[in-house]
């Protein structure tokens, strides 16, 4: 029976320490993750962390994980964050407009209409919607209502995206419009 281990390469032909420096790599990844889990627990924090990973990672963290805008308005006293929190104010009240017109709509229709995650989320749960970061608006409709909801989404200028049809594929159609600024 071949021994445990045979056929790797001796100890002595391995690159010196280059495991330790692939942990070290992980361990400072990691421990930038976790100080940006943190920051949301104690968000007076902040500059520590930035400080031990340098601002430009440490903001870059957060906003990779969706959550810069919900630090930057529980620290509204660092000018650091204040282009996200600009940001996220003009992305929420271009999304705003977009879910009141769309709701609006659907309503006159006499369309039942139930908002979805991260719209439902920001009105709902988050101390101020923009600090909710979203991409789209995810709305419900019975499925009585989905001819007369289609009809009013392309009557507002959406467009009905491309799609594999059937009823065992998905349930889910997707529109876009694009919008003041360019924003789809």
């Amino acid at each position: 029976a071949p021994r445990r281990g045979a056929g790797a390469a001796p100890a002595s032909r391995l690159p010196a320490c280059r495991g330790v420096v692939l942990l070290g790599l992980a361990h400072e990844a990691m421990s930038l993750e976790a100080d940006a889990a943190h920051v949301l627990r104690d968000p007076t924090q902040f500059e520590q962390y930035a400080d031990r990973h340098g601002h430009d990672a440490f903001t870059a963290t957060l906003v990779r994980h969706g959550i810069a805008p919900f630090v930057a308005f529980q620290r509204p006293d660092l000018p650091r964050l204040a282009a996200i929190r600009r940001d996220a104010m003009v992305q929420d009240a271009l999304l705003s407009a977009e879910l009141r017109q769309i709701c609006s709509a659907l309503a006159a229709a006499q369309v039942r209409v139930l908002v979805l995650k991260g719209c439902a989320w920001a009105y709902s749960v988050y101390p101020v919607p923009w600090s909710r970061p979203r991409a789209d608006i995810d709305l419900l409709v019975h499925p009585s209502d989905r001819t007369r909801a289609h009809d009013v989404l392309l009557a507002l200028g959406f467009v009905q995206a491309h799609r594999v049809s059937g009823d065992l594929v998905s349930f889910q159609h997707a529109y876009s419009r694009t919008v003041a600024g360019g924003f789809t």
